[in-house]
């Protein structure tokens, strides 16, 4: 987004926030998330890890748009996702092909959280979030069947 108006870019984010949310909630309802025991084998733990520290990102985020500037809260957020983020991650150091494509996604989550903190911090905002979330969850999705089929 090459407009330096700050209500451009806060309106951009939200619609690209807003698009996000709907298609992590529309592959959610495809998917089956939530019953906690998507798969089984040793990828299991690693992707329940990886989308606990999403959902928590995508159920909280919008609670800082327009960017709120609330540092404290902000904070706390930001070090309970990062402490989720670290769970997920050492969760993922596993073999299976489902372990790999929900570790992915934990970095990719990690990334998105770094930048939305630099967003916040007076640095731009994350002109392609909407794209993130997606690529996330897809990732969850393809390690969440990965895991069905025990790889």
């Amino acid at each position: 987004m090459a407009s330096n108006n700050p209500l451009g870019r806060v309106v951009f984010f939200a619609i690209a926030v807003a698009v996000g949310y709907l298609v992590y909630t529309q592959i959610r309802e495809h998917s089956g998330a939530g019953s906690g025991n998507d798969g089984v084998g040793e990828g299991t733990r690693c992707l329940e890890m990886a989308t606990q520290a999403y959902r928590s990102y995508s159920d909280r985020i919008g609670r800082f748009l327009p960017p709120s500037r609330d540092l404290d809260a902000w904070q706390q957020v930001r070090s309970d996702l990062e402490n989720r983020i670290d769970q997920a991650d050492s969760s993922c150091r596993c073999a299976p092909e489902s372990c790999q494509k929900a570790a992915a996604a934990v970095a990719e989550l990690r990334d998105l959280v770094s930048q939305f903190d630099r967003g916040f911090h007076g640095g731009p905002m994350p002109v392609n979030g909407a794209r993130q979330m997606e690529r996330i969850d897809h990732l969850l999705y393809d390690a969440r069947k990965l895991a069905r089929q025990e790889r």
